[in-house]
């Protein structure tokens, strides 16, 4: 799967959390759907996933 092809995936995967969810806040969607997650360390206890390939990130959702 391409960087593209993941990154779309993605967005229709946060499409359909903010249509079944629509009292999340989107944060809430993006812990939810799996694509940021509590860490010791980072802003926040969010790890920095700045060069995170989308296609890890795709995987990362898939686990959860």
């Amino acid at each position: 799967m391409t960087r593209q092809e993941a990154n779309r995936e993605i967005v229709r995967r946060l499409s359909n959390w903010v249509e079944i969810y629509p009292d999340l806040r989107f944060s809430q969607v993006l812990y939810g759907a799996g694509v940021v997650k509590d860490h010791p360390v980072g802003i926040n206890g969010w790890a920095d996933d700045f060069y995170l390939e989308s296609t890890e990130l795709l995987k990362r959702m898939d686990d959860e």
